[in-house]
């Protein structure tokens, strides 16, 4: 699939962007599963949402569905501190990212869409077949992992709010208190 830009967003919710009660750069890119090896960073597609509004309403709806999950899962709406709330998001254009860096992994940004939603992208590591020869090559994909998260750290820049009438009074409190500005990588 091929898109006018490379610009892709990287949504932040809260809790998930925290550790330890403070916006942590690593919490918001945390990699999920992919397979018992192969890892995954969701990201959402600039052109597919095509503006600042789709890409806040993706973040929503991303946000509605983890709450779904987490009330289906208890029986009961989440406590206020453990709901998810989605503030906004951070860029990163796909020119910047050096997958070369990997030495166990092949890395890739792919087009994944989720419960039929043609928004959701994907950053994935894949082991190489040397990785996968090797005792644990989820050690290995993980270990690259951590230098790509490292890498992508710095080519964050944002972030873009949720605009203030879209938001709940604690998403306020959220933003203002979770929300730092990140410099813009030289495009």
């Amino acid at each position: 699939m091929n898109f006018p830009t490379d610009r892709f967003c990287r949504l932040a919710n809260h809790p998930s962007c925290l550790k330890a009660d403070r916006f942590d750069e690593a919490a918001l890119l945390t990699f999920s599963p992919l397979d018992n090896s192969s890892r995954a960073l969701s990201l959402a597609g600039w052109d597919v949402c095509k503006d600042e509004t789709g890409v806040h309403d993706y973040g929503l709806s991303v946000s509605i569905q983890k709450n779904d999950r987490l009330k289906e899962r208890y029986g009961q709406e989440p406590d206020i501190d453990k709901r998810s709330y989605y503030l906004g998001f951070y860029d990163i254009y796909a020119r910047h990212i050096n997958f070369d860096i990997l030495a166990n992994s092949r890395g890739a940004l792919r087009h994944a869409p989720e419960d039929g939603d043609h928004r959701h992208f994907h950053i994935e590591l894949h082991p190489t077949d040397e990785a996968l020869s090797a005792r644990k090559p989820e050690r290995k994909v993980k270990e690259d992992e951590r230098l790509l998260r490292t890498e992508l750290i710095k080519l964050l820049s944002g972030p873009s709010l949720l605009p203030p009438d879209h938001c709940c009074a604690h998403q306020k409190e959220l933003q203002n208190e979770f929300m730092p500005t990140l410099p813009r990588p030289e495009e």
